[in-house]
């Protein structure tokens, strides 16, 4: 009888266990505060990032809000290298979803904990993020 007992616990810990690692509450949330380079830019499987826009930048702050910085060259040519473009606002990570603002929607493809992937709704031009190790070294 004892015997009995044991295994019937045995198995109630063990589902019991099971049903606990699947639960929402033990998921690993994506933090995306930090700051973020662009690693790879394609347009319909072809790469398209150059040393210029590989400089681009965003970095997203605690407090909910945000600044990017785009670079661009006409020709590709890092000696040429212009910053674009400087975008700030507001914004807001939910589910996989990153709003910008009131109405910029982003989806997103969460790699792992330093990595995310953008993509077009048509799938035509996909860019990878990736966390820039030195903002990781400057929190702490």
């Amino acid at each position: 009888m004892q015997s009995y007992i044991f295994k019937i616990t045995a198995l109630l810990l063990f589902f019991t266990a099971i049903s606990c690692t699947d639960s929402p509450e033990n998921e690993t949330v994506f933090n995306l505060v930090g700051e973020w380079n662009i690693k790879e830019k394609t347009e319909n499987g072809f790469d398209v990032l150059d040393n210029c826009q590989a400089r681009s930048l965003i970095k997203f702050n605690s407090d909910g809000t945000f600044v990017s910085s785009l670079y661009y060259s006409d020709n590709g040519s890092f000696l040429d290298c212009e910053l674009e473009e400087i975008q700030n606002g507001g914004w807001e990570l939910k589910d996989k979803s990153i709003y910008i603002g009131i109405d910029l929607l982003f989806e997103i493809d969460i790699i792992d904990n330093d990595t995310f992937m953008v993509a077009e709704e048509d799938g035509d031009i996909i860019e990878i993020w990736v966390r820039d190790v030195k903002s990781i070294v400057d929190s702490f």
